[in-house]
């Protein structure tokens, strides 16, 4: 804990000293408009985030492995997510889902919804709940006929005061679980 101490420290100088602050040269807005007498400086504290990626191959065509994208249960248990219900179809795709997450034995609601779909090749969702969001993609590439290589990218970032002090917990445990996840759904195409 102790990098949040280190960010308070920070405070006083840029409270002084406002060209400092992020944007200040571009004059975008960090010393907000108001009384030219006594401006207001608005700091924004930097949300805590991080990136996470493992790779796997099935032995399946890419064809089958991209149609397995389209199921709600192959999200479960793939980044932040424990239980799809509530998915939601476009044509025959999976287009959005509700989820819910277990983190300290409370649970916690969100929402996915598109980020990027390339048909065959790339699926991503935008992941939001009350102590985290981020975006989940999945990328494919067809090794050989019968085996795909399977890539999982998960950029997270905290959202309550609350979730950002204990970010770098749930940050753990979302990085251990995703090779795993990644692993056990490639494997599910062995049988």
């Amino acid at each position: 804990m102790d990098h949040y101490k280190d960010a308070f420290k920070v405070l006083p100088v840029l409270a002084h000293n406002r060209s400092l602050l992020p944007g200040a040269a571009r004059g975008d807005g960090c010393v907000t408009s108001g009384d030219e007498q006594s401006p207001r400086i608005r700091y924004v504290a930097g949300v805590p985030s991080d990136s996470f990626s493992h790779t796997a191959r099935a032995h399946a065509p890419i064809a089958r492995v991209w149609a397995a994208l389209d199921l709600p249960a192959t999200w479960e248990n793939i980044g932040v997510v424990d239980r799809v219900f509530d998915p939601r179809f476009e044509d025959g795709h999976l287009a959005s889902f509700s989820f819910e997450t277990v983190a300290a034995g409370k649970r916690y609601f969100g929402e996915a919804n598109p980020a990027e779909r390339l048909e065959g090749s790339v699926m991503g969702w935008r992941i939001e709940n009350a102590e985290v969001r981020g975006t989940v993609e999945v990328s494919l590439t067809s090794v050989d006929d019968d085996t795909t290589e399977i890539t999982v990218n998960l950029d997270v970032e905290g959202v309550g005061l609350l979730s950002t002090m204990f970010f770098p917990v749930v940050a753990v445990a979302i990085g251990s679980g995703l090779p795993r996840a990644v692993d056990q759904f490639a494997a599910g195409f062995s049988d």
